[in-house]
């Protein structure tokens, strides 16, 4: 809220997922065994056909031991780790992963990623970027079928809280038929692949901002601290945020446990970045750096990415039950700035 990417900062760190926030082996025949660590479950030759396995996220740390680091010293983050024999990536940006959580595009392609309990985000971007799209949320009892990720991109799915999955790969050098395909967008605008894990509902129509563009703002950097909560195990979250005055948002992110957050500025000063529902129809234009807008029902594990670059804009556009949203920068410190239009704070109701 870390992609990502806090819970997107907030949310997380998409968080770290993504977007932001983070995020990262030899060939040898099947393995058998199985664990709760992900290892396969399906012994098959390496040309047999998509390899089958399931397991539970670990707590994965990112550590720097290079350049650039963008997301700070460390942090940690849930995510799937992938068997060894696929060849996963354990680095990026600078920082060494505990566990190889970057899968290889070649490899992604044609992957079906089933979620038993739990939500988890499907990410993937070139592993330079210090940003990856969400491609997919997905929850309890949804299947993910990847297509449309590029030579030289990674694939990785992460969250705030466990979860437990089931995946299938495709065997090395398989093609799948659909590894061709391109993400789309849905009408809302979220990136997504051609087969969707999820319908949503139909959105409240969205109001024509209406006036001219407000002055560019510029974020402010911001910490995502746990603020005394019992049971916090991981450091605070960096980001950067827009923030609105203390009667119009919120300063945490109505969240639970390790990922309930409070948000401060670098210098320890309260910042209130959670809009309410008055978002809704809020044009933001991104005038400098890279900008993450999030459309979510507050204190829920699942929201919607939109990320812009200069001159891009989009409007909020809340689908219930959503009540929210955050305009921050993508999983990590970078600063940004945006121009606003139809986006007028209200007090938020008790």
């Amino acid at each position: 809220m870390p992609a990502a990417d806090r819970g997107s900062a907030f949310l997380a760190l998409c968080a770290m997922a993504a977007a932001g926030c983070t995020e990262p082996a030899k060939p040898s025949a099947a393995p058998t065994s199985t664990s709760s660590g992900g290892q396969p479950v399906t012994a098959k030759p390496a040309d047999a056909g998509p390899r089958a396995f399931a397991g539970s996220s670990q707590i994965v740390t990112w550590k720097c031991t290079g350049s650039p680091c963008p997301w700070g010293d460390s942090l940690t983050n849930h995510a799937l780790v992938w068997p060894a024999a696929v060849g996963a990536s354990s680095a990026r940006l600078g920082y060494s992963v505990s566990a190889p959580v970057y899968l290889p595009g070649a490899r992604a392609n044609g992957a079906g990623i089933a979620l038993e309990t739990g939500t988890a985000r499907v990410h993937a971007g070139p592993p330079g970027e210090p940003s990856h799209p969400v491609l997919a949320t997905l929850t309890e009892g949804q299947t993910f079928h990847v297509t449309g990720v590029a030579a030289g991109e990674v694939l990785s799915v992460q969250a705030d809280l466990p979860f437990t999955y089931r995946v299938t790969l495709p065997a090395p050098g398989e093609v799948d038929p659909r590894a061709a395909e391109p993400r789309i967008a849905d009408p809302r605008g979220e990136p997504r692949a051609a087969e969707s894990p999820a319908v949503r509902a139909p959105a409240r129509p969205v109001p024509e901002p209406s006036g001219p563009r407000g002055p560019v703002i510029r974020s402010i950097p911001a910490r995502w601290r746990c603020h005394k909560t019992p049971g916090c195990f991981s450091d605070p979250w960096p980001g950067s945020v827009i923030a609105w005055p203390e009667w119009s948002a919120h300063q945490d992110n109505g969240r639970t446990g390790n990922v309930l957050r409070f948000v401060y500025s670098t210098k320890g000063e309260p910042l209130y970045p959670y809009m309410g529902p008055w978002a809704h129809g809020c044009e933001v234009r991104a005038e400098s750096g890279t900008v993450k807008v999030v459309e979510w029902k507050r204190g829920s594990e699942q929201w919607r990415d939109t990320v812009l670059h200069p001159g891009e804009s989009h409007v909020i556009a809340l689908v219930a039950p959503e009540d929210g949203a955050l305009i921050e920068g993508p999983d990590d410190s970078s600063m940004f700035s945006v121009s606003l239009r139809g986006c007028t704070p209200q007090r938020l109701q008790p």
